[in-house]
C-alpha cells in the first residue's frame, strides 16, 4: 500500500469513527441545552433573564484561545504519517504556551471587569436590581471560561492527528456529568454560579484525563518544552489563529451580543425570549457541527495531499445531509415550535408562531453557511472565512437590533437570516473560485 493510499484509508477511518462518537457526543450536548435551559428557567425564576446573557458571555470568553485548537489542527494534519515527531512537538508546544499566556491575560482583565463593572452597565437599567447576583455570575463566567479553554491545544492536537473521535468521546463524558449536575442543582438554593457550573464546569475532569493521556500515555513526545519555543511558529500560529478568532467573533455578533443587545432594548423579559431563540438555534446546530466537525480535519488532509476528488465527494454528501436535516427541523419549528417551546419553558420567554417559523429558515441557512466556513478552514483560506464571519456578525447585530425594534422577536430572527444569507452567497462564490483553481493546478501538475 502506497503512502497516499494509507493516508486516504486513515482519513476514511477517522471520519467513520468521528461520526459514530460524534452522534453520541452531540446528542448529549443537545440534551444539555434541551434540559438545561428549562431547568434554569424553572429553578432560577426571574434570575433566568440574567442567566441567559451570562451563559452567552461564556462564548465571548471562549474567543481568548485565539483559535489555537483549529490552527494547531490544521498544522498537524499535514504531518500525519510522516514520522515528524519533533515537528509535531514544536507546533504543540508553541500552541500550548500561546493558550496559557492568553488565558492569564484574559483572567486578569475579566476579573477586573466582573468586580468593578455592575451588571446593569452591561445589560441595561432593567438589571440594576441584580447587581450582587450579576457580579457572582460574571466571576463564574470568567473562571469557567478560562478553565474550558485551557485544554484547547490538547483537543487541537487530537483533531489534527485525525483522532478527533477521542475529543468527542471525552466531551460525551463531560456532558454526562453535566446532566447529572443538572438533576442535582434544583435541590440547592438559587445560584447563578452554581447553575453555570452545572452546565459548563463539569467537563473539566474528562478534559483533564484526555490531556493527561495524550501527553503521558499516547504521545509522550508531545510534552511541551520551552526549548521548542520558535518565534516563526509562534507568529504563524498567532496570524492564522487570529482568523479563527474572527470567525468566532462573527458568531458572537449574532449569538452572545445579540442576546445582550435585546436585553438592553427590551429588559429581562426580552432577554428571556432572545435566550430561547439563540439557544434553540444552537441546539439544532449541533447536527451541523456533528457533520462538519467530523469531516473537516480529513478534508483538510485531503486538500493538502491533492486528493480533490475525495474532497468534493465528501463535501457534496455533507451538504445533502445538512439540507435534509435542516428541512426537517424547519418544518418542525414552523408547525409545532410555538406550543412545544411554550410548554417546555412554562411561558418563561414564550415565542410566537412567526418567530419559530423564521427560526426554521435560519436553521437551513446556518447549516450550509457553517459548512462553507469549515471548508475554508480545511483548505487554509482562513481570512476568507474570517472576513465573511466578522462582516456577517456585525451586519447581523445591526439588522437584528433594528428589526427587533420594528417587528419584535420575528424581526430579530429575520435580521440573522439576512446577514447569514449574504455571507453564504459570498462564501459560495469564493469556494467555487478556490475549487476551480485547485482543479486547474492538479490537471497541470
Amino acid at each position: 500500500m502506497t503512502h497516499e493510499q494509507k493516508i486516504a484509508q486513515l482519513r476514511s477511518q477517522s471520519v467513520r469513527k468521528s461520526m459514530k462518537v460524534s452522534l453520541l457526543s452531540k446528542t448529549m450536548g443537545a440534551l444539555i441545552q434541551l434540559i438545561g435551559l428549562p431547568i434554569a428557567a424553572h429553578h432560577l425564576g426571574k434570575l433566568y433573564g440574567v442567566y441567559g446573557p451570562l451563559a452567552s458571555l461564556m462564548l465571548v470568553v471562549g474567543t481568548v484561545n485565539l483559535g489555537v485548537g483549529p490552527g494547531l489542527s490544521q498544522r498537524l494534519s499535514g504531518l500525519v504519517l510522516k514520522d515528524q515527531e519533533e515537528e509535531e512537538r514544536q507546533w504543540f508546544s508553541n500552541a500550548f504556551y500561546l493558550t496559557l499566556w492568553a488565558l492569564i491575560l484574559i483572567l486578569i482583565i475579566g476579573l477586573v471587569v466582573a468586580l468593578f463593572v455592575p451588571i446593569d452597565r452591561i445589560l441595561g437599567n432593567d438589571f440594576v436590581g441584580y447587581r450582587s447576583e450579576g457580579k457572582a455570575g460574571l466571576i463564574a463566567v470568567v473562571v469557567l471560561g478560562c478553565i474550558q479553554n485551557l485544554f484547547s491545544a490538547f483537543d487541537g492536537a487530537y483533531i489534527g492527528l485525525l483522532e478527533d473521535y477521542k475529543v468527542r468521546f471525552y466531551n460525551a463524558i463531560g456532558y454526562g456529568l453535566s446532566l447529572l449536575a443538572l438533576v442535582i442543582v434544583p435541590f440547592f438554593p438559587k445560584s447563578l454560579p452554581l447553575m453555570l457550573f452545572a452546565v459548563f464546569g463539569t467537563a473539566f475532569l474528562p478534559k483533564l484525563i484526555s490531556s493527561y493521556r495524550l501527553m503521558m500515555v499516547e504521545r509522550p513526545y508531545l510534552r511541551p518544552r520551552w526549548a521548542d519555543f520558535a518565534k516563526e511558529k509562534f507568529s504563524d500560529l498567532i496570524s492564522s489563529n487570529m482568523a479563527f478568532t474572527l470567525c468566532q467573533m462573527g458568531d458572537l455578533g449574532i449569538t452572545s451580543l445579540g442576546i445582550i443587545l435585546v436585553a438592553n432594548l427590551g429588559g429581562t423579559e426580552a432577554s428571556e425570549k432572545a435566550t430561547n431563540v439563540i439557544y434553540y438555534l444552537t441546539v439544532l446546530a449541533t447536527v451541523q457541527t456533528m457533520i462538519t466537525g467530523s469531516v473537516w480535519p480529513a478534508m483538510s488532509n485531503a486538500w493538502r495531499q491533492g486528493d480533490i476528488a475525495w474532497f468534493k465527494r465528501v463535501f457534496r454528501k455533507a451538504v445533502l445531509i445538512l439540507l435534509g436535516a435542516g428541512t426537517v427541523f424547519a418544518l418542525g419549528l414552523a408547525t409545532v415550535g410555538e406550543p412545544v417551546i411554550g410548554y417546555i419553558f412554562k411561558n418563561r420567554g414564550p415565542l410566537d408562531g412567526a418567530t419559530t417559523a423564521w427560526m426554521g429558515v435560519a436553521v437551513i441557512i446556518t447549516f450550509i453557511e457553517m459548512m462553507l466556513v469549515s471548508v475554508f478552514m480545511s483548505i487554509g483560506k482562513l481570512w476568507d472565512a474570517a472576513g465573511a464571519s466578522l462582516t456577517r456578525g456585525l451586519l447581523g447585530l445591526v439588522l437584528a437590533g433594528f428589526l427587533y425594534r420594528a417587528m419584535g422577536m420575528p424581526g430579530f430572527v429575520i435580521g440573522i437570516i439576512v446577514a447569514r444569507s449574504l455571507s453564504l452567497g459570498w462564501m459560495w462564490m469564493r469556494y467555487q473560485k478556490h475549487l476551480s483553481l485547485a482543479e486547474t493546478n492538479q490537471s497541470v501538475g
